[in-house]
């Protein structure tokens, strides 16, 4: 579950930016000039980050299923060697999903990644580079592979709307004599992305419709103005190059809980991953670490297993040249709703 907590947004008119120390965060409301509307930015004191860092963005929600049973059933001792492990895998996968091939590649990032209990959050700093969806994308698979390396497979939401991050500034004449930590983590990107996740049955990731509208906008954008969006997997023309260049996204059929099975976007963790993958190793991933394996973990495993095989028969098409067969998103995706978020 999200942890954080969520301060009424009020409460940061008590600091104005003017106010606030170097690199402190702050929600600003504020009108357009143009429309009736409101729109909110984040502001870092200090620094001028209007041009781009407002706070909406790419937002990624991956948890790690069956944690509380790995909770209870671990010493203190083994709990803390599970999660560092955990992490330095993720850090390993992270860091090779800068490179290509065999050659790493250099570029500034602005994607965030932060770990919290059993949840993992990624986000982009700047929510108009089409290379910062790319290295999302990238990271996210990392992320998932890096799971079932470790036995702890991830099921998440990639989603695009507004996220706080940051820290109240509490007015200096509140006296407090212990410390006290109030970053918090909240918006409708995490509530979305929450919601969605919770509702799936399967370790994977799915993308919004939401995100998959902010793509598209960006690749249109991108073409009126006559550029093409240059991205980390070649040059894209068009929303469906995306799909038919490099499958790290598909079009088919995630399963929800209640055995239904809806059309969405999912991130293809096996297409060239970062750690070797079997059938094997995602079964291990699902039995080794559970107390009881019970209906509810089978469904999740053969829903797994079942997206997994299909990433197969994708890598051998996309060995044969034939992306172009692969199917793409319904034209009205942006449009649809998934789950009840």
């Amino acid at each position: 579950m999200p942890v954080g907590k969520s301060p009424d947004e009020g409460q940061h008119a008590v600091n104005p930016p003017s106010q606030l120390d170097e690199g402190e965060v702050a929600s600003v409301t504020k009108p357009e000039q143009r429309c009736l509307c409101k729109t909110t930015e984040v502001v870092v004191a200090g620094k001028d980050v209007r041009s781009g860092g407002r706070n909406s963005c790419f937002f990624g929600y991956l948890d790690i299923l069956g944690f509380k049973d790995i909770v209870k059933q671990n010493s203190f001792d083994q709990l803390k060697d599970i999660v560092r492990d955990f992490t330095v895998k993720c850090a390993e996968a992270l860091d090779k999903s800068r490179c290509i091939g065999a050659t790493r590649v250099n570029f500034e990032s602005s994607v965030h990644a932060r770990i919290v209990s059993d949840s993992i959050y990624v986000w982009t700093e700047n929510d108009d580079r089409l290379t910062q969806f790319d290295d999302l994308l990238h990271i996210v698979n990392a992320l998932l592979v890096s799971g079932f390396q470790q036995g702890l497979p991830l099921r998440g939401v990639v989603t695009f709307g507004e996220l706080f991050l940051g820290s109240v500034k509490i007015p200096g004449d509140i006296a407090l004599d212990f410390p006290f930590d109030n970053g918090s983590v909240y918006g409708r990107a995490l509530v979305e992305a929450y919601e969605l996740e919770s509702q799936m049955d399967w370790s994977g990731v799915l993308l919004t419709p939401r995100a998959w509208a902010k793509v598209v906008g960006e690749f249109e954008r991108n073409s009126k103005a006559e550029e093409r969006a240059v991205m980390r997997s070649g040059n894209i023309k068009s929303a469906t190059d995306l799909f038919n260049h490099f499958p790290y996204l598909l079009w088919c059929e995630v399963p929800f809980k209640g055995g239904n099975k809806r059309k969405t976007i999912a991130f293809n963790w096996n297409y060239k991953p970062y750690f070797e993958l079997s059938a094997e190793k995602i079964r291990k991933a699902f039995i080794e670490r559970c107390a009881v394996v019970n209906d509810t973990v089978r469904v999740k495993l053969n829903e797994t297993l079942r997206f997994y095989e299909y990433t197969q028969r994708v890598t051998e098409l996309c060995d044969f040249g034939l992306m172009k067969w692969l199917p793409v998103p319904d034209p009205d995706y942006v449009l649809a709703t998934i789950g009840n978020a």
